[in-house]
């Protein structure tokens, strides 16, 4: 660390959860003037869980700093009047790998889920009958249901709000997309922008307003993509055209470059 430090005795402390999440505990004394500068260390993207537990914390599933408490070394008291002073702090910091856990850029961490979801849609009745071939009216034309996945992205601590939280929604992506640690890609056509959640925090030394940025997308398989519409007769999705010839894109697509 830049900053001088030093560990206090009897830790740090670790433990193995029943949720399957690696946690950590270091107390660290540092200089009462210094203690801000170890918290803007600690939040930064280089100070992961410094001691080896299991190859995986500094490989692949890194425990990061999650919380920190900042407590006077009593020992010695050198301010005067209401506002205390100290020769020394103690900094207790607790890590884990429960949250974002994926970097892919320097200060840039992220997490990736997905939930899914169904959808009903009613289709042509054209060119179908009952089995005793009475015709099917347009309000019988068969209910089926789709089921997707909503891929939702978080990127945490950015210190400006992305122009595409605002400027994609409705848009589905023109590229494909291949999610960071899902294993997975999107294909063209096959993802649905449908807005973000913020969420603001400050950073541990209090000087930079930051934003938590989760994006929510709904997506669909290949042959099923957003601007394909239902086709009676052949019982597939096919896009369409207008009358100058272009294809119909309901929703706009666009290139994703969220960050």
């Amino acid at each position: 660390m830049a900053v001088t430090c030093y560990e206090m005795h009897t830790y740090p402390r670790s433990k193995w959860g029943a949720d399957g999440h690696f946690y950590g505990v270091r107390k660290l004394r540092v200089a009462w003037d210094d203690r801000a500068d170890l918290l803007s260390e600690l939040s930064s993207t280089t100070t992961a869980w410094p001691y080896d537990d299991g190859p995986g914390l500094a490989a692949m599933f890194p425990a990061i700093p999650r919380e920190a408490t900042v407590e006077p070394l009593p020992a010695k008291q050198s301010g005067s009047g209401s506002i205390a002073s100290y020769d020394w702090a103690v900094v207790t910091v607790k890590y884990s790998t429960k949250g974002p856990v994926y970097q892919i850029a320097p200060q840039v961490w992220i997490e990736e889920r997905v939930v899914p979801y169904a959808q009903s849609m009613r289709l042509s009745n054209s060119g179908l009958t009952w089995v005793d071939g009475t015709s099917l009216d347009a309000a019988e034309g068969p209910v089926v249901t789709f089921y997707g996945l909503d891929y939702q992205l978080t990127y945490y601590g950015l210190a400006v709000v992305p122009a595409a939280v605002l400027g994609l929604t409705g848009c589905t992506n023109i590229y494909p997309v291949t999610a960071y640690s899902l294993g997975c890609t999107f294909y063209p056509d096959c993802l649905l922008y449908c807005g973000a959640f913020l969420k603001r925090r400050i950073s541990w030394d209090l000087t930079s307003l930051l934003w938590d940025v989760t994006y929510s997308f709904k997506s669909r398989p290949q042959g099923l993509e957003w601007n394909k519409f239902p086709r009676g007769k052949h019982g597939n999705f096919q896009y369409v055209k207008k009358s100058d010839g272009n294809i119909l894109y309901a929703y706009t697509p666009a290139i994703f470059a969220l960050t």
